[in-house]
């Protein structure tokens, strides 16, 4: 469960940092920058993983805390 709490955390904060960068851009007339965006975009990227392989993870680090 708190596998997926930190995903889905990643997830809402990457699309919320996002959000603001473009809206940002949008207010000042300047030109969204692809780079910098997409420095944004990974935690989103992350995060995505992380939900997909929730199961795994959540048991090797169980595994890592049981030793």
């Amino acid at each position: 469960m708190l596998v997926r709490f930190v995903a889905a955390t990643l997830i809402c904060l990457s699309l919320l940092e996002e959000s603001l960068y473009w809206i940002e851009s949008v207010a000042r007339h300047l030109p969204v920058g692809i780079f910098h965006f997409a420095l944004l975009a990974v935690p989103l990227a992350l995060g995505i993983v992380i939900l997909i392989k929730a199961s795994a993870i959540a048991g090797w680090v169980s595994d890592k805390f049981g030793e």
